[in-house]
């Protein structure tokens, strides 16, 4: 089984518009290093970093309630 996240940062083309390019950066650095720091704790798969998006996959052998909490709270922890 595949389960994937895919996750969107809310109004961001707009706020970057109007905010210093120091604070566009220093926000995609902070989400990057969340991505990574997912992965780390999570242990997805393949994680692709689409601008102001991520993508996150997991490939589970046998979908278990264990599995879903873990993909629940990696999806919370992007919040």
């Amino acid at each position: 089984m595949i389960v994937v996240l895919y996750a969107d940062l809310r109004d961001f083309s707009a706020w970057s518009n109007a905010a210093r390019p120091n604070e566009v950066a220093k926000l995609v650095e902070i989400c990057y290093e969340r991505v990574h720091q997912l992965h780390i704790d999570y242990h997805h798969n393949f994680h692709r970093l689409l601008g102001d998006g991520f993508l996150l996959v997991w490939e589970i052998d046998e979908f278990a309630r264990y599995d879903a909490s873990n993909c629940h709270d990696a999806a919370g922890a992007l919040s």
